[in-house]
């Protein structure tokens, strides 16, 4: 059940990949112009990094601080106690 969806995320991964290669002037099987190779090493640097600082980003405004951690653990034992 869950291959298919692992299937749709490198077919996608696959075409962004593609996409930014071709945006890049990528020609296969031939010695890589001064555009392409930068083209390349901004997406295997900078795009990551942009991925990161946004992931970051978003995490700095999630709202689970010391208190609410405990609060949590403390429901889990109750439900596990429950069961």
């Amino acid at each position: 059940m869950l291959f298919p969806v692992l299937q749709n995320k490198r077919c996608c991964f696959r075409f962004i990949a593609g996409w930014g290669l071709k945006l890049s002037g990528y020609v296969p099987n031939t010695v890589q112009s001064g555009t392409a190779l930068f083209g390349i090493k901004v997406m295997v640097t900078l795009v990551p990094l942009l991925f990161i600082i946004a992931g970051m980003t978003v995490f700095s405004f999630y709202p689970i601080d010391e208190k609410a951690h405990l609060k949590i653990i403390g429901d889990i034992g109750a439900m596990k106690e429950s069961i």
